[in-house]
């Protein structure tokens, strides 16, 4: 019975490499350095599982809520989590990323004496969280 392809060294935790391929009926053997599979199958236990409740519940995300009994904030955590491990930018995220930065820069120009209270106030409050 095939095991699971592991993805990382249980040494170091650095990412395994696949450098032989062999054919069990005609024990034809190919050396060199191959790539792991698709992405999804390069997904941790926890992210594979993620992933099936989401196609089980057709991106429904208050039937995932009600089947891995987690909450909506705990849902979309793990769910960001997933999106980044497959390598797939979200809007929401990119979004976020943005007013952080920009909360940021307007509370460096506060700090450095830039930026008035009151101006810094209406730009923290234009922001989207």
């Amino acid at each position: 019975m095939a095991r699971s392809l592991p993805l990382e060294c249980p040494s170091c935790r650095g990412p395994l490499v696949v450098t032989r391929l062999a054919c069990p009926r005609c024990r034809l053997t190919l050396e060199g350095e191959f790539e792991a599979g698709c992405r999804y199958c390069r997904l941790s236990a926890e992210h594979q599982a993620l992933f099936d409740a989401f196609l089980m519940s057709r991106g429904v995300l208050t039937e995932m809520e009600k089947a891995l009994g987690i909450s909506y904030p705990t849902l979309r955590g793990r769910l960001d989590g997933l999106f980044e491990a497959l390598g797939v930018a979200t809007q929401d995220r990119t979004v976020r990323e943005d007013a952080r930065r920009e909360r940021l820069a307007v509370l460096h120009a506060l700090e450095q004496g830039d930026l008035a209270v009151d101006d810094a106030v209406k730009r923290l409050h234009s922001l989207r969280f």
